[in-house]
C-alpha cells in the first residue's frame, strides 16, 4: 500500500514536472513571441498610419507644385544660385533711367561668406514724403535759416528707418551663402534719388543698402562785390536739387546644393564688365 501511495505520489509530482517544464519551454515562449509579434504589429500599423497621413500631405503639395515653383523662380530671381551680375547691372540701368538719375559708376568688390546681418542699423527708404523732405533741403539751401536747416533734417530722418535683424535659418551657412558688396554712386535730384533707392530695396534683385551719402552740387555765384572788381564769391549751394549720392550695398548667392563655393575669377571679370557698362554712355 505504501508503495502505491509512492508510486502515485511520484506520478503526480512527475506530471507536475513535466507540465512546468512544457509550460516554459513550450508554451511560454510561444506566448512571449506570440506577444512581440503583435507589439510589433501595433508599431508597423502606426507607422503605416503615418506614412499614409504624410503621403496624403504630399499628394496636397503635389497640386499645388506649379505654384511652388513659381515661387521659387520669385526667390531665385532675388536670390540666385550664381552673381548674375549682367542681369543685376541691367537692372540698375533701368532704375536709373526710370527714377531720372544718372548713374555713374558700378563697383563691385569681393565675394565674402555671410556672418550675419550686414549692418542692423541699414538705411531703407519707406514710403513718405519724399517731396516734402526734398522742398524743405532746397528751401533751408537758399535761406540758409537754420530753423530751416532743421525742419529738413527732420523731414529727412523721418524718412530714414531702421532694419531688424531678421531671423536667420540653419539652411544658411557660410558655405553656401554669399555676400557680394556693391558701391553705387550717381548724380540728380534729391526726390529722384530717393526714389532710386527705393526701387533698388524693392527690386526684383534681393539689396541691402548699408549707407547712403548724399551731397549737393556746388555752383559759384558771382555776388555785387565780384561784378564790381572785388574778392570772388563763395561756393554755396544750390537751390535746383542737384544732388550726387554715394551707396554701399550687398546683394546675394545662395548656392544650390553640391555646387561648387563661387568662382572668384569669373565674378571680378564680370565686375569688371559691369563697371564698364554702367560708364558706357548710354547707361546714363
Amino acid at each position: 500500500m505504501n508503495d502505491k501511495r509512492v508510486w502515485t505520489i511520484g506520478a503526480a509530482l512527475l506530471a507536475v514536472v513535466l507540465l512546468a517544464g512544457g509550460y516554459f519551454l513550450g508554451v511560454s515562449p510561444q506566448l512571449a513571441a506570440a506577444s512581440a509579434a503583435d507589439a510589433e504589429r501595433s508599431a508597423v500599423e502606426a507607422q503605416n498610419d503615418a506614412l499614409a497621413a504624410e503621403l496624403e500631405v504630399l499628394k496636397s503639395d503635389y497640386e499645388s507644385i506649379d505654384a511652388f515653383k513659381a515661387d521659387l523662380a520669385t526667390l531665385r530671381e532675388a536670390v540666385p544660385d550664381n552673381a548674375e551680375l549682367s542681369a543685376f547691372v541691367a537692372e540698375l540701368d533701368a532704375l536709373a533711367a526710370e527714377s531720372g538719375v544718372q548713374l555713374t559708376s558700378v563697383t563691385i568688390a569681393e565675394a565674402k561668406p555671410y556672418t550675419g546681418p550686414m549692418n542692423a542699423a541699414a538705411l531703407v527708404q519707406p514710403p513718405g514724403p519724399v517731396n516734402a523732405a526734398a522742398e524743405a533741403v532746397a528751401k533751408a539751401a537758399e535761406t540758409g535759416d537754420p530753423a530751416d536747416a532743421t525742419a529738413a533734417a527732420a523731414l529727412e530722418e523721418a524718412l530714414l528707418r531702421t532694419i531688424t535683424a531678421p531671423v536667420e535659418s540653419p539652411n544658411v551657412t557660410t558655405q553656401n551663402f554669399v555676400a557680394i558688396p556693391v558701391v553705387l554712386t550717381m548724380a540728380g535730384e534729391y526726390p529722384n534719388l530717393l526714389d532710386f533707392v527705393a526701387g533698388l530695396q524693392n527690386g526684383s534683385r534681393l539689396t541691402l543698402v548699408n549707407a547712403l551719402s548724399l551731397s549737393q552740387a556746388l555752383d559759384a555765384a558771382p555776388s555785387a562785390s565780384e561784378d564790381a572788381g572785388g574778392p570772388a564769391a563763395s561756393v554755396v549751394p544750390t537751390a535746383g536739387g542737384a544732388y550726387t549720392a554715394s551707396l554701399n550695398a550687398n546683394i546675394y548667392v545662395l548656392l544650390k546644393p553640391g555646387d561648387a563655393p563661387v568662382d572668384q575669377a569669373a565674378i571680378d571679370a564680370a565686375a569688371a564688365a559691369a563697371a564698364e557698362t554702367a560708364a558706357a554712355p548710354d547707361s546714363e
